[in-house]
């Protein structure tokens, strides 16, 4: 019984903070694809009109997702390169098919997570860190987010 309880007022207090986490992620999802389209060679995937805010995809050209994902963690950046529900699996990401990516192109997909408790500072960071990477990797100008 008391775990139900215990259950019960976890799921009302997550609904009490579910429009500022909205709010929060939406910010994030904004500044994040601002500073995106600034990065030469980086594509924002924005299929229709409604948007989920806690995402955002995008596709790198300069290396695979896998290559670019590495660089991002050694300057402390965590993105993912399909749903974790793929996770392992080698087939193309029934996501990126739906974006209308062929199995090469979806192999430059990178995906970018947020939760409630992200920041516009880890944004900005995360950011400039693939603006750093394209730079890296040979993107086909020089990269730069401010």
């Amino acid at each position: 019984m008391p775990s139900i309880v215990g259950f019960g007022l976890a799921v009302e207090l997550a609904e009490q903070q579910r429009d500022e986490a909205v709010r929060s992620m939406a910010a994030c999802r904004a500044a994040l694809v601002s500073l995106l389209e600034a990065i030469p060679g980086v594509e924002l995937f924005e299929p229709g009109t409604e948007r989920v805010p806690s995402l955002v995809a995008v596709r790198v050209p300069w290396a695979p997702a896998e290559v670019v994902m590495h660089h991002l963690e050694a300057r402390g950046v965590y993105v993912s390169s399909g749903s974790a529900c793929q996770a392992g699996r080698t087939q193309t990401s029934p996501g990126a098919l739906a974006l209308g990516l062929d199995g090469e192109a979806a192999k430059h997909l990178l995906r970018w997570s947020f939760s409630a408790s992200t920041t516009l500072d880890e944004v900005t960071r995360g950011a400039k860190a693939l603006a750093e990477v394209a730079a890296d990797l040979g993107s086909t100008s020089e990269a730069r987010v401010r």
